[in-house]
Order: structure tokens, then C-alpha cells, then sequence
């Protein structure tokens, strides 16, 4: 037996379906319909079939009447939508929204690995953060506020949320989210490839609509934002981010663990006021992806010498500028690193910057960069290493290579344990070389 036929017994179809019109069955399931959207929207139905409008419970005041909001219809039906812009001047933390308009693309590109996002304009960017019924996702979760940020053609950052009041009002927000991303030519989120764009996909195919978000190029920070600081934050929390990177601190805010009941809530009571602190949660998510994005980005445009990030901070860029596949940029940052003050992070951008110069076989560049470091620090065990093996294997050099590393073996008698043997190893082989050497010079 199949599936189809399976639920027709269930529900008695193949036996109400015995003595009946293909017009009455169809009247049939109009009516059903009906009933079914009544019970979601939480509305009654009136004679005739009609749907009465969103009114909400008069035991308090309406959400227009505490928030920049209101009432919006469109093909879908009606929801609730609250917009508010914040002027270039203004700030998130130590960040201008008008920052947010000179954004460097290829930095932007480079984060997210996708070339594409090179050749876009940074008006065109749209950000976007969800708040759900459910943290796990799962076609049961519904994304019930939707959080969107872009700058206006007078230079202002717009913030605007689109509020399912109850579930029925779905459809409406999508289609207002289809609406604006048409505008955009990609996508901006914390986290939100591994949640928010997929939560939003399943709820697009469950509602049978055309997703708008699947052609748009989508830099997510959670990444990039975590290669880069690490190092020196205790985690990649956006709350963590906002706070150590931007100098940004919420007071009173809401933790994302207590949004879905906050809803769950205003659907048995329309009380608006607990979810004052749900909209304001988002709305901060939101203006901090803004200002993060100019962080995570200028970085690559900086000498070194910025307020805004540590030294190490350099060093994790020029790796991830590595590992896209981008030596200059990686060279950029740390020649303009190793020319400040030494410390430790310079330390580790004079040895990075010399390994990329090997790699492109720049070898005066990197020897003199391993020199420089012998002096400053005769017990470097790097510099050692890689003097050593330029001079056996590029200069076939044995008795110089033997000499380095014997002195070096004599002044640091202490090796780490794991690294003993392969420099025994190294000695042995650079000893018996040089023996072979001497043999055939003499015997030449």
C-alpha cells in the first residue's frame, strides 16, 4: 500500500470521495484550508470564510505604540515591521557606520574565499540575522523575526525587522525578505551559513517559494573572525567580539537561549513588553555585524601601526592571506609588522615574511632575514635550521652548515626533547658529508 493511500484511509477520503463530484471534493479541501489557516493565524472564521484581521489582545498597549513600527501588507498578507536608520557620525563601539561605506572588497573577497564579492559595491551588502522558535534548526523552527541592515541613498544605515506575530504571518515576512535581498548583491551574517540562510532555505521550500538568498555571494564573519583573533579571545561569540575588538559593552541584554520563549510567550499573551528585549537583541546583532565587517577589513589596509588590532593580530592575517593563496598581501603585512618595535609578534613576522620569501626563491632576502635574526639572538633555532639547510642544500656548503649547527649544539646543550634527535640526525649527516668531502678533495 502507498503512502498516498495510506493517509486517504486515515482521513476516510477514499470512502467521502465514493459518490461525490471532482467540484464537491475540491469545495471540500477549500474549506479545510480555511479552517487550518484560521487555527494558525489564531483568528476566527466568520460566515462566508473570511479571515478576520491581526488585531492585538487590548490588555496593553500595541507594538506601534512602543516601537518605530507598523503594520505592513503585501501579496502574502500582513506582518509587522520595525525600521530604524542610524546616520554615518553615529557609532557601534569604536566604529563609524560611515566606515562601512569605504569597505575594502578585496578584503572582503579574501575573507570570505569568493572572488566574486570583489566586484561589488559596499552599499550593495546586505546583513541579515534571524531570530527563531528553536536554536537546533529543523523544519519545525520557524524564523519568526528577520533582521536586515544596508545603507540608504542618502548614506544612512538602515536596520529593519520583519515580525511574524504568529505563524500564519510567515509567508508575508518571506516575501518581504525576497523583496529587499533583490536589491543586494550579497550577504553578510555571523554564523549564518551554518544557520540562518539554511533555516530560511527549508522555510522558503515549505512554503514553496523561490529562496533569494541562494544566488547571493555570503561572507560569513564567524570565520574569518575567528582565524584572525583567536590567538587572544577566549571565544568567537559575537557578544565576546563586540566587547575585545570594538570596545563595545550590552547592558541588559537578552541571551539568544531565552528568545524562543520570549515569542512562545506573546503568542498566548500579546503582551509586547518582553519582547522589547528581543527586538532590541536583534537590532544590536544586526548595527554589530556592520561594524565588525570594517574591522575584520581594514585590517589589510593597516601599516601596522593601528589602535585597533594587537601585533599577533598581522601575523593571523598574513596566514590567512597564505592559505587563499595570496603571498603579496601576506608579504605586505608582515614587512610593515617586522619594521616595529621588537617583540614577540615581530619575531614571528620576521620568520613568516622570510618563509614566504623561500618559498618564491627570493634567497638573499630570506638569508638576510635569518642573519639578522642570529644576530639579535645567536640561540634563534630557527634561524640555525634554515641557514643550515640553505647552505647544504643550495650552497653545498657541508663545513658551514657542520660548523652552525655544532656551535649551535654546544651553546644550547638543553634541546627539547622531541626536537633532540632530528637535529643528532642533522649533525651526523652534516659530519659525514663534510668527511666525504674532505676525502674526495684530497683525493681528487
Amino acid at each position: 500500500m502507498g503512502l498516498q493511500e495510506r493517509l486517504r484511509r486515515l482521513t476516510g477520503e477514499d470512502k467521502a470521495a465514493e459518490g461525490t463530484t471532482p467540484a464537491d471534493r475540491q469545495a471540500k479541501k477549500n474549506e479545510l484550508q480555511k479552517r487550518l489557516d484560521a487555527l494558525l493565524l489564531h483568528r476566527p472564521v466568520v460566515p462566508g470564510g473570511k479571515v478576520i484581521p491581526h488585531r492585538q489582545r487590548r490588555n496593553g498597549p500595541a507594538l506601534e505604540d512602543l516601537l518605530s513600527g507598523c503594520e505592513e501588507v503585501n501579496r502574502l498578507g500582513s506582518y509587522f515591521k520595525i525600521e530604524l536608520r542610524r546616520e554615518g557620525t553615529e557609532c557601534h563601539g569604536s566604529r563609524k557606520f560611515s566606515e562601512l561605506e569605504r569597505l575594502n572588497m578585496e578584503a572582503a573577497a579574501l575573507l570570505a574565499d569568493d572572488a566574486r564579492l570583489s566586484a561589488f559595491d559596499s552599499r550593495k551588502a546586505l546583513f541579515l540575522d534571524t531570530e527563531t522558535t528553536g536554536l537546533s534548526g529543523g523544519t519545525g523552527t520557524l524564523a519568526f523575526l528577520v533582521g536586515l541592515g544596508w545603507f540608504d541613498e542618502e548614506g544612512r544605515f538602515v536596520v529593519r525587522q520583519l515580525f511574524a506575530r504568529n505563524f500564519a504571518e510567515e509567508r508575508a515576512v518571506l516575501a518581504a525578505l525576497a523583496e529587499t535581498a533583490s536589491s543586494k548583491r550579497y550577504l553578510i551574517s555571523f554564523n549564518g551559513k551554518a544557520f540562518d540562510t539554511n533555516l530560511l532555505a527549508t522555510r522558503y521550500i515549505l512554503n514553496k517559494m523561490e529562496n533569494p538568498l541562494t544566488a547571493l555571494p555570503h561572507l560569513d564573519l564567524l570565520h574569518p573572525a575567528r582565524r584572525l583573533f583567536s590567538h587572544r579571545i577566549e571565544n568567537s561569540r559575537l557578544i565576546t567580539l563586540e566587547e575585545k575588538l570594538l570596545g563595545f559593552y550590552r547592558e541588559g541584554d537578552l541571551p539568544g537561549s531565552e528568545v524562543p520563549l520570549r515569542y512562545f510567550n506573546w503568542l498566548r499573551s500579546s503582551n509586547p513588553y518582553p519582547m522589547l528585549d528581543v527586538f532590541r537583541h536583534n537590532g544590536l546583532d544586526i548595527t554589530a555585524l556592520a561594524a565588525l565587517t570594517v574591522h575584520l577589513t581594514e585590517i589589510f589596509d593597516s601599516d601596522g601601526g593601528s589602535p585597533h588590532y594587537a601585533s599577533a593580530d598581522f601575523c593571523a592575517a598574513a596566514r590567512l592571506c597564505q592559505d587563499r593563496g595570496r603571498p603579496a598581501e601576506a608579504c605586505s603585512l608582515l614587512e610593515n609588522l617586522s619594521r616595529s618595535s621588537p617583540q614577540k609578534a615581530t619575531l614571528e613576522a620576521r620568520q613568516s615574511l622570510s618563509l614566504i620569501y623561500k618559498r618564491s626563491s627570493h634567497w638573499e632576502k630570506a638569508v638576510e632575514i635569518w642573519e639578522d635574526l642570529l644576530k639579535d639572538n645567536p640561540e634563534n633555532l630557527f634561524a640555525v635550521e634554515e641557514l643550515a639547510k640553505w647552505l647544504e642544500h643550495r650552497e653545498r656548503d657541508f663545513e658551514s652548515a657542520f660548523r652552525l649547527v655544532d656551535n649551535m649544539m654546544k651553546k644550547v646543550p638543553g634541546l627539547p626533547e622531541q626536537e633532540k634527535e632530528a637535529w643528532l640526525h642533522r649533525h651526523s649527516r652534516l659530519q659525514g658529508r663534510c668527511r666525504r668531502e674532505h676525502y674526495r678533495r684530497s683525493h681528487g
